[in-house]
């Protein structure tokens, strides 16, 4: 994707009368390909993102901006990817009227669905517009993984998925990998006890409490007690460090990847390195963990029909996610983006 920033600034307008500046209600935001995305449309997708009742965090709204930006690019994208493959205009816009004409006889006539637009913030002309955008974007996504066929019944790709497949990614789960839950199984679960060690307030970069973090590990290789180590720390919790049995996938949300990477790899009995203690991008500390069991994983039988349907579903939705994600990485790829301001992250 080339990123072109545009030196442009919105400085308030001034009219040429004295009765006071004009007011700014919406200016461009970026430019895809040759498309307009404004700042409007990007707040009013925003704010429906926010839960009724929620009130945002100061940091939230620049997040969701940036977030909610990058999303209607990639939408824009997906638009104009449906308009190349050759999808009839003529039969999109056929879907758009009688959407129209279904809504208006739905809602009882047109000054009864005028009042339904009042309500919803958007013209007629911005939804229909709307619907235009997704029935693109939904045709190429269909024809990028293969669902439906593209244009003039040309098939993009196959979605057959081969026996030896099935039988790998069970064998997979099996052996632990994660995920088992996708076949109504249940993934396999560690027994693990943590040390934790808590950067005091005042030292900086933690480089002291990670030595120290070594040197209480290297008296656990030597045949320090681990609850003894436990009990001994300033934290002494009362479960002695004992965590409840955890999946990779929660060890990896809770602990982070490198304590799900260490119980995948380790034998019972193993005792990590020091690890980082992170909350978004802060260091709060290090642990040290230690495998004291594995619960092997439950898997329904692999004969049965409803788990190979079940496997078959999982491979082919995670080849579809990455066939979207080429398919967008393309787009981007062969697309000129121009924002109005410092280009976007």
């Amino acid at each position: 994707m080339q990123i072109v920033s545009l030196v442009l600034s919105f400085a308030p307008i001034v009219p040429m009368t004295q009765d006071g500046q004009l007011e700014l209600v919406d200016r461009v935001e970026v430019i895809v390909n040759d498309e307009i995305l404004t700042y409007r449309q990007v707040m009013v997708s925003a704010v429906r993102r926010i839960p009724d009742g929620i009130k945002p965090t100061p940091t939230q709204p620049a997040e969701l901006h940036r977030q909610v930006g990058k999303d209607l690019i990639d939408e824009r994208l997906k638009v104009q990817g449906g308009i190349d493959m050759g999808f009839e205009e003529e039969a999109v816009q056929r879907i758009v009227t009688s959407n129209t004409l279904r809504r208006v006889s739905s809602a009882g006539g047109v000054v009864e669905m005028a009042d339904e637009l009042d309500g919803s913030g958007l013209s007629l002309t911005e939804q229909e517009s709307d619907l235009r955008r997704k029935l693109y974007s939904f045709s190429w996504e269909r024809a990028i993984t293969g669902v439906n066929v593209g244009v003039a019944g040309r098939t993009y790709r196959d979605r057959y998925v081969r026996p030896g497949q099935l039988k790998l990614r069970y064998e997979l789960f099996e052996e632990g990998q994660p995920g088992a839950e996708a076949i109504q199984g249940s993934s396999a679960k560690y027994h693990l006890q943590e040390l934790l060690f808590p950067i005091p307030q005042g030292e900086a970069e933690g480089e002291s409490t990670r030595l120290r973090a070594e040197e209480v590990r290297r008296t656990l290789l030597e045949g320090l007690e681990f609850t003894a180590a436990v009990r001994g720390s300033s934290t002494q919790p009362e479960n002695d460090g004992m965590l409840p049995p955890l999946t990779v996938e929660q060890l990896s949300r809770n602990g982070g990847p490198e304590a799900a990477a260490f119980a995948i790899t380790a034998k019972v009995g193993d005792i990590s390195r020091p690890m980082p203690i992170l909350r978004g991008r802060n260091l709060l500390g290090w642990r040290i963990m230690k495998l004291l069991d594995t619960d092997a994983p439950l898997l329904p039988l692999f004969e049965l029909p409803k788990t190979q349907a079940l496997l078959r579903g999982k491979i082919q939705s995670e080849k579809d996610d990455y066939l979207r994600s080429e398919g967008l990485k393309g787009l981007n790829q062969g697309a000129y983006i121009w924002f109005t301001g410092a280009p976007q992250g």
